[in-house]
């Protein structure tokens, strides 16, 4: 589920409406990724999820 960000201090918090207990969060995690997250250098943060679950597709190149 699509969710918001806020940065405070050294954190992200996350929150969604939709997610009353996460227990995940995903960023740019798409074919696509339009990130809108940035370092204070400008520099778009990279894909990452926070999950260690495997995925479907993960191992099989």
């Amino acid at each position: 589920m699509p969710a918001q960000a806020q940065i405070e201090g050294n954190t992200m918090v996350v929150w969604s409406e939709k997610v009353k207990q996460p227990v995940a969060v995903r960023l740019g995690w798409s074919i696509s990724p339009e990130p809108n997250l940035y370092n204070a250098a400008g520099l778009p943060a990279s894909p990452f999820r926070t999950e260690k679950w495997r995925t479907p597709t993960q191992g099989k190149n």
